[in-house]
């Protein structure tokens, strides 16, 4: 199964940024090296397979980068996209995994649930409402692809307890981790391995 991971915004548009133990870190960041590990995990996993990052830093407008996303996506035939992203709040106390798929998409909420289940085993967070999945209806990324597609939140930049996470030395990995095992699940159920 082909696997696009798309990173959350780009360099010159960063998404949330935090200050993290002195370093200061952004959501393109922590997603680009999430993305990375993912990557190598499910290459050293299936060899052959011809999943990539689509990482956009080189298009502007920021909104033309969401359009080469899909496009990207739809010409080479990808079978799923998971678009990693921290997320940010006003409120200091929100926290947790929220995964996001579009109103209607079936197998892109079996998708979500699969990612939502893996990784609330894999790191010390609860599901925000309830399983952690959440349908959206005006989300560019997850109307405008030809598949299953999820956009996962995996933390809350904004809550000081959330971003300690992030420093542990394999958080990335970790992370990584279990987004693989929610897509191996996903696939399994789908009888695609």
């Amino acid at each position: 199964m082909k696997v696009a991971l798309l990173n959350a915004h780009t360099a010159y548009s960063p998404g949330a940024m935090q200050d993290l133990g002195g370093l200061p870190t952004s959501e393109y960041y922590w997603s680009n090296k999430i993305n990375h590990q993912l990557l190598n995990i499910i290459t050293e996993n299936h060899p052959n397979n011809t999943s990539a990052i689509i990482d956009t830093s080189n298009i502007k407008p920021y909104n033309k980068s969401l359009n080469y996303k899909a496009f990207f996506v739809r010409k080479n035939d990808y079978d799923i996209v998971v678009e990693t992203h921290l997320n940010s709040a006003i409120a200091p106390l929100a926290t947790g995994i929220e995964v996001l798929y579009g109103k209607g998409k079936l197998e892109s909420k079996t998708l979500a649930s699969c990612l939502a289940a893996s990784l609330s085993k894999t790191i010390p967070l609860k599901l925000r409402h309830g399983k952690g999945v959440i349908e959206r209806k005006n989300l560019y990324i997850l109307k405008a692809m030809p598949c299953p597609s999820v956009i996962v939140e995996i933390l809350f930049l904004s809550n000081k307890i959330d971003k300690l996470y992030l420093m542990f030395p394999r958080a990335a990995e970790i992370i990584a981790n279990g987004l693989y095992d929610g897509i191996k699940t996903y696939i399994s159920n789908k009888g695609d391995v």
